[in-house]
């Protein structure tokens, strides 16, 4: 799902630590709306600075996620 043009729910759910412990990182549909305010706030940095990439390392991780991490 994109969130904004150059991000997508998928690059701000990823985590490897979900995956090591085959655990669900998948938001409920209330935060994805404040993913979706999130995306639109880091496009706009995108644009502030040139159009240059920004990576997203954790920007959404489920409770259990957050406790093994």
């Amino acid at each position: 799902m994109r969130l904004s043009p150059n991000f997508t729910l998928e690059e701000l759910t990823v985590s490897q630590t979900a995956a090591r412990h085959g655990l669900d990182n998948t938001p409920p549909p209330e935060i994805i709306e404040n993913l979706r305010l999130l995306a639109q706030s880091l496009q706009a940095l995108r644009v502030l600075f040139g159009n240059n990439a920004i990576i997203v390392t954790s920007g959404y991780r489920s409770p259990e996620v957050n406790k093994r991490v």
